[in-house]
């Protein structure tokens, strides 16, 4: 179990049987810390074909267009951000999650500072 600070290397901070993360002590500190795009982001936890990961915005921060090759999840921690998905506009705020299929084109907005966690899980090629 680890509740380490965000400057952990990843091999430490992945080394143990459960990690117990404090997320608004995590997106604290990553506000704390210069970034570019106004956004900054930790990996919480990487274990084969699956990543989670704090992404923290600045008002008028943007994670411009881009595609996962596997499923996202992307759940509203604080604040208000806006997911755009093929040209509609998602609002994201704490308690919503919203879920892409592996490829869709997206980008998040930040019209107010705000915090999600981002669950990736990549596609495995049959028999990989």
């Amino acid at each position: 179990m680890s509740t380490g600070p965000a400057h952990v290397p990843p091999r430490e901070r992945f080394a143990h049987p459960a990690l117990i993360t404090d997320l608004a002590r995590l997106a604290a500190e990553l506000r704390r810390q210069p970034g570019a795009g106004g956004h900054r982001q930790q990996v919480i936890y990487r274990h084969g074909a699956l990543t989670c990961a704090l992404f923290v915005f600045e008002a008028d921060g943007l994670l411009a267009d881009h595609r996962a090759a596997g499923t996202v999840t992307i759940q509203g921690l604080d604040g208000e951000l806006e997911v755009v998905v093929e040209g509609t506009t998602h609002t994201l705020r704490p308690g919503v999650i919203i879920t892409l299929a592996p490829g869709v084109p997206h980008e998040i907005r930040a019209p107010r500072p705000g915090a999600m966690v981002l669950h990736v899980g990549l596609e495995r090629p049959p028999g990989g």
